[in-house]
């Protein structure tokens, strides 16, 4: 991982992450419509603008195009709610090189105890991306159609090389009402 101007890094031979700003929002917006355009979903309904204001947002690029994006809600616990690269450019690395740049990020914030995350359950790719970072499946709080997954802060794999065993923790919060709001 690399930082530049203070904006934290990832290289995967052509794609560089940064996390993105107000500015961004076109950059965003692209990713957001691009994700969108394969499959119907809830995707339309994110704001961009509000996004960036108000949430950590990573942006993906290869070529200065922006190619996938990370985002989380922030508090005691940190929700990623949203991993997407662009149709054209899955099964390159990029989602991990995403996951890579972002944790060390919320790690460095506030008091961010533990990162939840929900998947669809059909989305092999994801869980097993995830998975190589830290977070486990928790059963309980999963159904037919979405996983829930959970991460301590300060996992072993802090050195973010995506290469750990699955973490075992018990769930104390609902998160399914945080991912709500």
């Amino acid at each position: 991982m690399e930082i530049a101007n203070n904006v934290p890094t990832a290289a995967n031979d052509r794609c560089i992450v940064a996390r993105a700003t107000p500015f961004h929002r076109r950059q965003l917006e692209a990713v957001l419509e691009a994700a969108d355009a394969e499959r119907v979903s809830a995707l339309t309904e994110f704001d961009a603008a509000d996004l960036l204001a108000e949430q950590d947002v990573f942006i993906a690029y290869v070529a200065d195009e922006p190619i996938g994006c990370i985002m989380a809600m922030s508090g005691p616990i940190t929700v990623i709610h949203g991993l997407f690269v662009v149709p054209a450019q899955r099964g390159r690395g990029y989602g991990c090189e995403l996951i890579r740049a972002a944790l060390p990020a919320f790690e460095q914030s506030d008091v961010r105890r533990e990162y939840w995350t929900a998947i669809e359950a059909r989305n092999d790719g994801a869980r097993e991306r995830f998975i190589r970072f830290g977070f486990s499946l928790v059963p309980e709080l999963s159904d037919d159609g979405i996983q829930l997954m959970t991460r301590r802060r300060g996992h072993p794999t802090t050195s973010f090389d995506g290469g750990s065993a699955p973490l075992a923790v018990a769930p104390r919060h609902p998160v399914r009402a945080a991912m709500a709001r």
